[in-house]
């Protein structure tokens, strides 16, 4: 049975399914790899290269785009096919990552942070595309299969990234390691070329057909909340610096200036894009019939779907839960990096391996067992129990600090990694409970990126905050980073179920 509102063509089933499962999972490697490039395989390259903690976790602000995607995501929908803004992005990463891998030396410029940036945002596009491009293609028998092809992709990509560059650096060099992610990603953009249009599949009006009339809100939006906090914080760093501000000082607090910006303009950018997006189907109506109206439901849809999140009486304990449960985390993570370099002296092939596939994989594991625990134990208690477990997991790291032999080092990341997806498997089921059926997808991914930003900013300062106090205290001061979230389980557990004000719709 084909998805609401697609007509499907006549196509043998079995073989035409097992192609569409190919390009998932093809489009799911291509989505994966930048993500491991930027979080996995840069870091470790700064480490190595003997770039400042401080820079090394400010290199988590690059998490970014993934969080704020939604401010572009309508430019995708309206404008080309979605194979072509995946090749574009891939072929443009490719000459970025070529770019880093010759500039980057050691000496964290201006010019390598941009290309960081580029990378992020143009992986944060091509995902866009590519979740949009499956939906579209994928039939509704074919969903549950092409889920766990996508997950498994994602999953394989991470480790080529994470693990596949490393070695490659350790064997022959960085620079040649770069080389290879951009022949990998060049042959991705290829590829992409080849997917058919989905118009060949189903027969869908698409937003493009509708007019570009509300291109230049989006646009100006856009420009809005990226342009506007980098000037206020390079303004304040800039002040900062003549009032005789130290750097370790006026940087975070620019980046905080900024990120604070940012979320209000963020916040502001997403109103307008919906109400621009609106205004434009209401003026098509006469042109494209059915879409029009169907359109600007969606809009009101998503408006409906953010106040009746915000309007629940329990909604800041979530937002803060959702900020705070994965804090302890989200700072250590950026640290990892020098600490296995510099710390515990494993080498980048390593530190790939430990990281990039012995991590992952007990991530996956500690992630199905947190889901079976979940399951047989309810919500609740699995957040008390496997939260727990990921919190104090932390201080495996910090004992490794204080005795880095190879077996303890090696057990301290295996186990946080097993312990981080212990703890991520009842907090994701958590952010789904909260969400309403009706309006799962706005509000799932409101509370997404709250989650993320909070990675993002925890990443950003941990590099100042562990270079005066070293390792192992830094790493045990990231469990206590982690309690705040348990402060606020029994007001969640009260408060979550509780009925939306009448008059919030």
């Amino acid at each position: 049975m084909a998805l609401p509102g697609r007509v499907a063509a006549a196509v043998p089933a079995g073989r035409s399914s097992m192609r569409r499962y190919g390009w998932v999972a093809l489009l799911y490697f291509a989505q994966g790899l930048p993500f491991g490039l930027v979080n996995n395989a840069m870091p470790l390259a700064f480490s190595k290269l003997g770039v400042s903690l401080q820079n090394i976790g400010l290199l988590a602000l690059a998490g970014l785009p993934w969080t704020f995607k939604f401010l572009w995501a309508p430019l995708v929908d309206r404008f080309g096919q979605r194979r072509h803004w995946m090749a574009a992005c891939l072929a443009l990463m490719a000459l970025l990552v070529v770019a880093f891998g010759v500039r980057f030396g050691g000496s964290v410029s201006p010019l390598i942070w941009a290309l960081v940036i580029g990378v992020a945002l143009l992986s944060a596009t091509q995902d866009i595309a590519i979740d949009a491009g499956t939906i579209e293609m994928l039939e509704e028998r074919e969903l549950g299969p092409a889920n766990g092809i996508r997950v498994t992709a994602y999953r394989v990509a991470l480790i080529a990234a994470g693990s596949g560059v490393p070695i490659v650096a350790g064997m022959l060099s960085w620079r040649a390691a770069w080389v290879a992610a951009a022949l990998v990603l060049t042959a991705l953009a290829a590829c992409t070329l080849w997917i058919r249009p989905v118009s060949t599949l189903y027969v869908r009006p698409r937003p493009a057909e509708l007019g570009a009339g509300a291109a230049g809100p989006m646009v100006r939006s856009l420009l809005l909340g990226m342009g506007v906090p980098l000037l206020v914080a390079g303004a304040f760093y800039a002040l900062a610096g003549r009032a005789g501000a130290a750097t370790s000082l006026r940087t975070p607090l620019a980046v905080l200036i900024g990120l604070i910006v940012a979320g209000v303009l963020a916040l502001r950018g997403a109103r307008s894009t919906r109400a621009a997006a609106g205004a434009d189907v209401a003026g098509t109506a006469g042109v494209a019939g059915s879409a029009g109206p169907a359109t600007g439901s969606v809009a009101r849809a998503s408006d409906d779907g953010m106040r009746r999140l915000l309007a629940r009486p329990s909604v800041l304990a979530v937002l803060l839960f959702a900020l705070t449960f994965k804090l302890g985390d989200a700072a250590m993570t950026m640290m990892t990096f020098p600490f296995l370099d510099r710390g515990a002296h494993l080498s980048a092939t390593e530190i790939g391996l430990l990281l990039g596939t012995f991590g992952i994989a007990a991530n996956i594991v500690g992630a199905l067992l947190g889901g079976f625990l979940t399951t047989r134990w309810g919500i609740f208690r699995a957040l008390w129990v496997l939260g727990l477990f990921q919190a104090v997991s932390n201080f495996g790291y910090a004992f490794a600090a204080l005795h880095p032999s190879r077996p303890v080092v090696w057990g301290a990341a295996v186990l946080e990694a097993f312990c981080g997806g212990l703890g991520t498997a009842p907090f994701l089921a958590f952010l789904m409970s909260v969400c309403e059926k009706a309006h799962a997808a706005t509000q799932y991914a409101f509370l997404s990126a709250v989650y993320g930003l909070s990675r993002s900013v925890a990443g950003a300062f941990s590099g100042f905050a562990a270079q005066p106090l070293g390792f192992g205290p830094y790493f045990a001061v990231t469990f206590l980073l982690a309690l705040p979230a348990f402060a606020l389980l029994p007001a969640l557990r009260r408060g979550w179920r509780a009925p939306i004000p009448t008059g919030a719709s």
